[in-house]
């Protein structure tokens, strides 16, 4: 969190706040991680990316410019996989 914290020149204190009110991360083994595309897309104001994002993930079209954007392209070049649906047997 500190790193997003100088990156958006601001304290952790709203960092966390922006992680309640906005969704852009989530507390992991209680400290707090954030996604970087989701900071980016915060910090230009781009709410629609970020319901896009928690609402469909990276491959959606609003989202997939920021994971570019930030050198994370590889992440979002993979077509989504299909849930895995578990079978009876």
């Amino acid at each position: 969190m500190a790193e997003a914290a100088v990156r958006a020149c601001r304290c952790e204190r709203t960092i966390r706040g922006w992680i309640e009110q906005y969704g852009i991360g989530r507390k992991v083994v209680g400290k707090h991680d954030v996604s970087a595309p989701a900071l980016q897309m915060l910090l230009d104001g781009d709410v629609a990316a970020i319901d896009a994002y928690i609402e469909h993930g990276r491959w959606n079209e609003l989202v997939r410019p920021y994971f570019q954007r930030l050198g994370l392209g590889e992440l979002v070049m993979r077509p989504q996989q299909p849930p895995m649906l578990h079978q009876r047997a």
